[in-house]
């Protein structure tokens, strides 16, 4: 995986604006006793590379800065708050234990195709789960993330048992989920299922 360096006052820096939603350049200094004109120096970069952007009474960590924090400090309190803080950034409707599976599938993700994770956006997660899924078709992490990123993106219909699908067809003419909240497997993408035939049917009917 290739990144820009980052060194122990980087980190620590960036550990300070994951746990923070806002924080000046001087409340930095003081809770590192590292010296104003480092500081700075450091929050120039962090801006420049996206990490984080200026607000009115100080600086707020970007979701790229908290994805790029998740990969570089291996601690559970820093990946805890931010799996905890990219689920409201997002708007994620899952829990957070399924965003910290997610983020390390895109940790190995990078890691095997030596992607440098500056390259990507982290905005929103559809279209991250979506590269993700091209190369790794079962992983599970990536697949639930896909599929209530789809389930939110698209219209659904509802089957007989209360399942949230998204209809689809293979080039046989199958009807399949494109992505589905089941209510016996969980979410689920490329699912297929007889009561989403059944549904096809129903609404054929009409």
């Amino acid at each position: 995986m290739m990144v820009p360096h980052f060194n122990r006052r980087d980190l620590e820096v960036l550990g300070i604006f994951i746990q923070m939603i806002l924080c000046s350049a001087y409340k930095i200094s003081k809770i590192t006793n590292i010296p104003p004109a480092s500081i700075w120096r450091i929050l120039v970069r962090f801006s420049a590379l996206g990490l984080i952007i200026k607000e009115e009474r100080g600086f707020k960590v970007t979701p790229r800065g908290l994805v790029i924090a998740y990969l570089l400090i291996d601690k559970d309190y820093i990946r805890d708050k931010v799996a905890e803080r990219l689920k409201e950034e997002w708007k994620y409707k899952g829990d957070k234990e399924e965003l910290k599976g997610f983020l390390n599938s895109l940790q190995a993700f990078l890691e095997k195709n030596n992607i440098s994770p500056f390259s990507l956006c982290y905005s929103e997660p559809l279209h991250l789960a979506i590269l993700m899924n091209m190369t790794n078709c079962d992983d599970e992490n990536i697949n639930k993330v896909l599929g209530r990123s789809l389930l939110e993106w698209f219209p659904t219909v509802t089957t007989s048992n209360g399942c949230k699908a998204i209809l689809s067809y293979n080039s046989e003419g199958e009807v399949y989920g494109l992505a589905v909240d089941c209510k016996i497997s969980g979410i689920k993408v490329f699912h297929k299922c007889p009561l989403l035939d059944e549904e096809v049917k129903r609404l054929n009917a009409r």
